[in-house]
């Protein structure tokens, strides 16, 4: 019979010598060979605790993500990992590999490796409002790491559906899913072993072989462990050490609680659930340690040429909040997309033109009225420039009473009203059509979602009858076998 000590070191070797053999984008865990040396960031010169800093911050914004598109747990894992293992491909000063859009790829991709799909539309509008409110949000500079912006995100306006900045990130996060296949070596299922499938049942183990704790001590137990391994995702462990590890140092933190104090059964307790003393106790150090970071609420991306670039997004924030971008943020626009030049006038035509008579009768001789005079007053000097012409010319005529000037003012001044209350209809005429038109997109939306919410279901309803009948294959080769 074989030493268990010397069968697990020679697992273990095997297990390591198998992972130097396999392509390490088909292997659970990184070979020596890439963990031994620098990150791509590192090569290109991004210190190392500016790089934990920024995967950590990317990480929380897929956990934050994956809230609000109320996916399972299981999604934000595989996006946590997929973002991990792409950046040890690629270089976070990368003008492409910015962490927010990758960790919009991340997320979309994991929703369909897990089978829990949502649609780009979503993905857009969440990863938009988590933009908004991370990097608006109200607090001081050192918080948000940008200047202070005088409207909250969570009452700041929303991407509109086809706009100019839903064009470029739903552009963004097509390229960026592509990229991360290509990287990933399109394969996924084989690589992802999460702690959390061990968890529960190496609770359940600890109970029933000598763990003296009340039901509420195990509940806390549970709980606090499996927040734990949630936060340790910030943090590239998941592509470092075994699930099982991970999971062992999360129920050694856990239990250390204040409001847990539950004294495992034995210090041997790590080798019976297969897991390494050693690694164990330097992976729960990691652990205890991220809460010693900080994590900002915002980031901007570590290469200003990046499309999310602060001042390159200045120009949208301006367009959405009805605010003046930055004098920079202007010439940017202008030097990557220059202004259109207005056709030029038409020319004019040759000949004599036929003047127009004046509306009031006056000859070319009238003076015309000063800029910002009313159209009723120049009206009204116009036509007591004519009374005037016309009493010079017949000197017998009967004198102008002051009513005639103010009957002949009073049809001057209800054309300028009528003018007016036209303007009025027409303003009003305009705002019924943008409601109308609010009013259908609103409801093309509803049907959009009812119509997803559909295909969803229909796709859920066809993935069970596919199962029930390979239950039923299965099932009849058994019992012919048997037979």
């Amino acid at each position: 019979m074989h030493n268990g000590g010397s069968g697990g070191t020679a697992a273990d070797e095997s297990l390591s010598a198998t992972q130097e053999v396999v392509p390490w984008h088909q292997s659970v865990l990184l070979p020596n060979s890439i963990l031994s040396e620098p990150s791509p960031s590192r090569r290109m010169k991004v210190p190392e605790d500016e790089e934990l800093r920024h995967r950590a911050w990317g990480c929380t914004v897929i956990c934050e993500a994956g809230c609000l598109l109320a996916v399972p747990q299981v999604v934000v894992a595989t996006a946590q990992n997929l973002f991990h293992r792409f950046y040890w491909r690629k270089s976070l000063a990368d003008k492409r590999f910015d962490v927010f859009s990758v960790a919009m790829g991340c997320i979309l991709l994991a929703t369909k490796v897990e089978e829990s799909l949502r649609t780009l539309r979503q993905v857009l509008y969440v990863f938009h409002h988590v933009y908004r409110r991370r990097k608006f949000a109200a607090g001081s500079e050192e918080e948000r790491l940008s200047a202070p912006r005088e409207k909250d995100a969570r009452y700041g306006a929303r991407m509109v559906l086809g706009g100019e900045r839903y064009t470029q990130w739903k552009k963004i996060l097509v390229t960026m899913e592509r990229h991360l296949l290509k990287e990933l070596g399109f394969g996924f299922y084989q690589v992802m072993q999460h702690p959390h499938k061990f968890l529960l049942y190496y609770i359940e183990y600890l109970r029933q072989h000598g763990m003296a704790a009340s039901e509420d001590q195990v509940h806390q137990l549970a709980q606090h462990a499996w927040a734990y391994l949630n936060d340790s995702m910030r943090l590239d462990l998941c592509v470092r050490h075994d699930a099982r590890d991970i999971a062992c140092a999360a129920l050694l933190v856990a239990a250390r609680k204040d409001d847990v104090r539950i004294l495992l059964p034995s210090p041997e307790w790590i080798e019976a659930l297969g897991a390494d003393p050693a690694t164990v106790h330097t992976v729960s150090e990691s652990i205890l340690g991220l809460y010693e970071r900080r994590i900002p609420g915002w980031l901007d991306p570590l290469n200003e040429d990046s499309p999310l670039a602060a001042l390159r997004q200045e120009i949208f924030d301006a367009e959405e909040e009805k605010r003046a971008p930055s004098a920079e943020a202007q010439q940017l626009r202008a030097k990557e997309r220059p202004a259109r030049t207005p056709p030029p006038p038409p020319a004019a035509k040759t000949g004599a033109a036929s003047v127009p008579a004046h509306p009031t009768g006056a000859g070319p001789g009238t003076a015309l009225p000063a800029d910002g005079q009313s159209k009723a007053a120049a009206v009204a000097a116009a036509a007591a420039a004519a009374v005037a012409a016309a009493a010079q010319q017949s000197p017998h005529a009967t004198p102008k009473q002051p009513g005639d000037s103010a009957a002949k003012e009073a049809p001057a001044a209800n054309s300028h009203g009528a003018s007016g209350s036209d303007q009025d209809h027409g303003d009003r005429k305009g705002s019924q059509s943008r409601s109308d038109k609010h009013r259908r997109d609103h409801r093309d939306r509803d049907h959009d979602r009812d119509r997803d919410r559909n295909r969803d279901r229909n796709k859920d309803r066809d993935r069970d009858r596919d199962r029930d009948r390979d239950r039923d294959r299965d099932r009849d080769r058994d019992r012919d076998r048997d037979r």
